[in-house]
């Protein structure tokens, strides 16, 4: 453990932040046939509640929460020229469902944010609905996009019932990963950064992605300009500059939280696949990874972490969760301890509380960040 004592005082930090976001998916099964599994589903909340509440480690993570929307569809369009409708569900037990999430949001540090699986209304190869009589065909980009727009805005709308959401100050995490286009077979939609910002998003959290394609090539926090082109985030027009250089840009911005850490080493889905469990049983290359390649602002440098903690695999009888399981808790007990012995504080902050730091590093990012949502 020397060597990464020396390499965490090499860093010339005063803190450690580490960050979890959680793709917080508190469901199973489908949507529009809930019954007793639903009812399972906020059971399992409150045990996540429960579980969460004093851990040492995971009491305070960032849920990008995946809220469910109902979806239907008809044979003729409708006022937006569109055979899909959104709605907001409504089925047996969703009022014992939506008890459970109000409790975890009102009585624990977690923090609520926005987390969009949008690949099955929209074009792409997991679109469910190509079977309906399109009147100009379903690859029609314009209804496409206005699509998932509506779809955003009825997914805040209903959010904002259950949980505290600022319709002018949230963040994403893109379903599938596949930010703006970034992979056709799962989100055409070339405007998408464009779009977060009209509605209030200040940026994604989705890298380091399971997918290499989809990730920037610029591999620590940067804000990029909306181009509205596949995977427009990583062209040159996108005028993308790393945060903590200050900004001074006259135009809203979008953040991108990206790091030079592998995917792999990032995630403690300990049952994703065997590369992120050897990952975490090897407890000491992690680290030093972290340690050593850990983006710096201002004096603070950041790991952030990312699970699917509500996933069934890790709720069955006799499996482990995602924070409890032995190979996590000794990845953060060890990394506590370094910074122990380095003088160094080991904090955990919400995704709130980061965006926060990065303007007290750059203020300009204030104005880059401030977005005006029209009702």
């Amino acid at each position: 453990m020397e060597e990464l004592v020396e390499l965490m005082k090499n860093k010339g930090i005063k803190r450690f932040v580490h960050f979890h976001t959680d793709h917080w998916e508190p469901f199973s099964g489908n949507w529009d046939q809930w019954g007793e599994e639903a009812s399972e589903n906020s059971d399992l909340i409150l045990k996540f509640l429960e579980e969460t509440n004093n851990h040492p480690f995971f009491n305070k993570m960032t849920l990008f929460y995946n809220h469910p929307v109902r979806t239907s569809s008809s044979l003729t369009p409708n006022s937006n020229g569109d055979l899909l409708n959104f709605k907001p569900q409504n089925p047996p037990f969703w009022k014992r469902y939506t008890y459970a999430v109000k409790r975890v949001a009102q009585e624990s540090e977690h923090e609520f944010q926005v987390h969009i699986h949008h690949e099955g209304i929209t074009n792409g190869d997991f679109f469910k609905f190509g079977h309906l009589p399109w009147p100009e065909g379903h690859e029609h980009e314009k209804i496409d996009a206005a699509r998932l727009e509506r779809y955003i805005q009825a997914t805040l709308a209903d959010m904002m019932k259950i949980v505290p959401l600022s319709l002018d100050n949230w963040h994403f995490l893109h379903g599938v990963w596949a930010l703006n286009a970034s992979d056709l077979r799962v989100c055409t939609v070339v405007n998408e950064i464009e779009m977060l910002i009209k509605n209030g998003c200040i940026g994604d959290f989705s890298m380091p992605a399971g997918r290499r394609i989809v990730d920037s090539t610029i591999k620590v926090p940067h804000t990029v300009l909306a181009v509205n082109a596949s995977k427009g985030y990583d062209l040159p027009e996108a005028d993308g500059r790393i945060i903590g250089n200050v900004s001074d840009s006259k135009e809203p911005r979008f953040l991108i939280w990206n790091q030079d850490i592998p995917f792999t080493h990032c995630s403690i889905d300990h049952y994703g696949s065997k590369a992120i469990s050897d990952a975490l049983s090897d407890w000491y290359g992690t680290l030093k990874i972290w340690i050593e390649n850990s983006p710096i602002i201002g004096d603070t440098a950041f790991v952030k972490t990312h699970a699917h903690s509500m996933n069934r695999i890790y709720w069955d009888e006799g499996s482990e969760r995602t924070f409890n399981s032995p190979k996590v808790l000794k990845l953060f007990q060890s990394l506590m301890e370094i910074c122990n012995l380095s003088s160094v504080d080991y904090v955990k902050w919400t995704v709130d509380e980061v965006i926060e730091y990065l303007i007290s590093v750059d203020p300009s990012l204030k104005h880059s960040f401030s977005r005006k949502v029209i009702p």
